[in-house]
């Protein structure tokens, strides 16, 4: 008898749980109400508005103009995370077709313009 006992039990806990159940269909009319949930927006970050060539080119003019840059002005100027920052940056200077470079100032890297 008690290795029947599961087998006659598992009908009695699926009615058991079944009466619980909220009922899906109701034949009476009823009021429907109406929840409208309002999600701000998600804030674009600067990093997706700007797209990777223009933040190649914004770093190229501040070269232009600078003998280094730190990977933190690059992180001022784009809006980046210092750690995408000079990630990108470094993507930058092993692109041979673009003209930045890294270079050690003291123990500090820096990234300056070469003249390609």
């Amino acid at each position: 008898m008690k290795k029947y006992l599961p087998f006659l039990l598992l009908p009695l806990v699926c009615l058991s749980c079944h009466a619980h159940r909220p009922h899906r269909h109701h034949h009476h009319p009823h009021r429907h109400h109406h929840v409208v949930v309002v999600t701000p927006a998600a804030k674009a970050g600067v990093c997706n508005q700007i797209a990777a060539c223009d933040r190649m080119n914004m770093a190229i003019a501040y070269l232009s103009k600078n003998r280094q840059m730190s990977v933190k002005a690059y992180s001022k100027l784009t809006g980046l995370s210092k750690t995408t920052a000079e990630a990108e940056l470094d993507a930058f200077a092993s692109d041979r077709n673009i003209p930045i470079a890294i270079s050690m100032a003291g123990k500090k890297k820096v990234y300056v313009l070469t003249h390609r």
